[in-house]
């Protein structure tokens, strides 16, 4: 389970399947995780999170989004100086892991589970947390 610092870890979350980005944000809130932005779509995410007033933890996005890709979305937030430290993408599709595989930090196949994504987390929050004490 996530420490308590991680609670208040703000966390974006982008996929353009409802049900996927349902199921996520319960998976994120079961492990302490519940500072959550949820996005459908590139637009929306880019929309939210640059009007966003404080600073993002971590963003987990799929792929493909329907209006854009996960890569768009985290390009326009690093261009914007607003990407986040830790940058995760979720893909059913092997070669987009390949060819974006120096602008995410980690990159899951669908299905993706549980325990292992919030492993990822918690060692990079609990890794932070021990460096800014």
């Amino acid at each position: 389970m996530a420490s308590k610092n991680n609670k208040n870890c703000v966390i974006a979350l982008v996929d353009d399947c409802a049900d996927a980005l349902e199921i996520m944000t319960i998976m994120l809130a079961s492990y302490g995780y519940t500072n959550v932005i949820t996005a459908a779509s590139a637009r929306e995410a880019l929309s939210k999170l640059h009007s966003l007033e404080c600073s993002l933890d971590a963003i987990i996005t799929d792929y493909y989004l329907g209006d854009g890709t996960g890569f768009d979305v985290v390009t326009a937030l690093m261009l914007a100086d607003k990407a986040p430290p830790l940058r995760i993408l979720v893909t059913g599709n092997p070669s987009a892991c390949m060819s974006n595989s120096r602008l995410f930090d980690h990159t899951f196949l669908k299905p993706i589970r549980a325990a292992e994504l919030c492993s990822v987390l918690d060692t990079h929050f609990n890794t932070m947390s021990r460096v800014a004490s």
